[in-house]
């Protein structure tokens, strides 16, 4: 009775160091898998390892997709601050590009009239994004009447030529007809407003033939007697009066890139 209750005793003694040897071995396996985790995680992994542990993906889940959505976000605003940078610096360029242009033109139609003598006919003004070039009626026409001379057209070419050489500074050419306030009544024109409307309409005719400037740019206006520039009262300030004007706008290279 004594010999079959030691046996047991035995058996389970031997049996004790394969409880430990099992544990080791779990405890080596744990170990080595947290090796080789460390050493290649990524998203899926990392989602494995929190569930082998915690029961549950679902806290690892969330927290990686937080993360991911803030790298997207800071790669998003990192991208519409380089965007916003390069747009304002393209504006900056296009509008410092625009204004040299745009001084240019000035400084040719200047250079023209002075070095050709024509000052008592042909006048150039400048007042920040407008070029004003006003010409007198004589240099363009016969008195009371609209047709161009023949005379006058060699200095309208070399208007045009440096508009169109600068086009993209230019946002319109609108050519206004101006008359003085002596009543006019022939055949042709029975008043002072059509007469300076046909006179606009003439020079603007001019532009559009010469196929340099497109038409969305170039418009007519006619005033009449209504924006005088010297007094009706005297023959000089009438004569002052009775012209044609150009007038040249800036083109808005920033408005041009919005749009864009």
């Amino acid at each position: 009775m004594s010999r079959s209750r030691e046996e047991p005793e035995e058996e389970s003694g031997g049996y004790s160091w394969m409880d430990t040897y099992g544990d080791l071995v779990t405890l080596l396996l744990c170990f080595f898998v947290l090796l080789y985790s460390f050493s290649s995680i990524d998203s899926k992994k990392q989602q494995e390892l929190v569930g082998a542990f915690s029961g549950s993906t679902a806290v690892s889940t969330e927290l990686m997709d937080v993360k991911n959505v803030r790298q997207k976000e800071i790669q998003i605003e990192g991208v519409e601050n380089d965007k916003t940078d390069i747009s304002k610096e393209d504006s900056t360029n296009a509008e410092k590009e625009n204004q040299e242009m745009f001084d240019l033109l000035y400084s040719k139609i200047k250079a023209y009239i002075e070095e050709n003598k024509l000052t008592a006919l042909l006048t150039v003004q400048r007042e920040d994004d407008v070029i004003l070039v006003s010409f007198k009626d004589t240099i363009l026409f016969t008195s009371g009447y609209a047709d161009l001379l023949d005379g006058s057209k060699p200095v309208l070419d070399h208007v045009i030529n440096v508009i169109s050489e600068n086009i993209d500074a230019v946002a319109m050419v609108r050519i206004e007809g101006h008359t003085d306030n002596v009543p006019i009544h022939n055949a042709r024109f029975d008043s002072n407003w059509s007469l300076s409307m046909a006179r606009a309409s003439s020079a603007l005719q001019y532009f559009i033939d010469s196929k340099k400037i497109g038409m969305d740019k170039l418009s007519a206006v006619a005033y009449g007697e209504y924006q005088p520039i010297a007094d009706n009262d005297t023959e000089e300030g009438r004569a002052a009066n009775r012209r044609v004007d150009f007038v040249i706008e800036k083109a808005d290279a920033k408005a041009d890139i919005n749009v864009g």
